[in-house]
């Protein structure tokens, strides 16, 4: 076995062991079971993962402050840590679906939110249309002209959320294509913003 140090919160230290005792396993014990469950559930992000045979080396490599700042700003905006960024975009160089957009977990977070904010208008919107159709029948108890204003009334509230979703998800998608063709200058310019 391959021994890892791990640095948490205090808090989340103790939320761990209070998990762990619940479950008579040991902090380490938890945590191993943990991260196996996590692998399973994130399989876009291993899913490239170069099967190495080799040892790993270390590799020490300097930039200007400036850069330094940038990357942990974009980083820190991906959900990522400094280190863990620079990994992934060497890998993306690297790794044989390099071609392919594999989007940060913080767009990826983003974009799920979206998908769920559009299912709900697509439920929304299906049940509003089912009371339409039982008010069109000849034995309704509710006027068709009632079911159909409520109809009507949704449109503008359904048109600003999708306007919505659609300008968020253009700016995600938008912001990751750009960074990554842009080069180092928008790293720059992110991190000018970002301070």
């Amino acid at each position: 076995m391959t021994p890892v140090g791990l640095r948490i919160e205090d808090d989340l230290a103790q939320a761990i062991d209070l998990l762990a005792k619940a479950a008579g396993m040991t902090r380490s014990a938890w945590i191993k079971r943990a991260l196996i469950d996590a692998l399973q559930k994130r399989p876009d992000e291993i899913r490239d993962v170069p099967a190495f045979t080799c040892p790993s080396k270390l590799v020490s490599m300097r930039f200007p402050s400036e850069e330094v700042a940038a990357m942990e700003t974009v980083a820190q905006q991906a959900g990522l840590t400094r280190a863990q960024w620079i990994k992934r975009t060497i890998r993306w160089q690297l790794w044989d679906r390099a071609g392919e957009l594999r989007l940060v977990p913080a767009s990826a977070q983003s974009i799920l939110k979206l998908a769920v904010q559009v299912r709900a208008i697509g439920r929304s919107l299906n049940q509003a249309v089912k009371a339409v159709n039982a008010a069109n029948r000849p034995d309704a108890s509710v006027p068709i002209e009632l079911a159909a204003q409520a109809v009507i009334g949704m449109e503008d509230r359904l048109s600003t959320v999708i306007a919505t979703a659609t300008f968020d998800l253009s700016s995600i998608t938008a912001a990751e294509v750009s960074y990554w063709i842009g080069g180092g200058k928008r790293a720059s310019r992110i991190g000018k913003r970002g301070a």
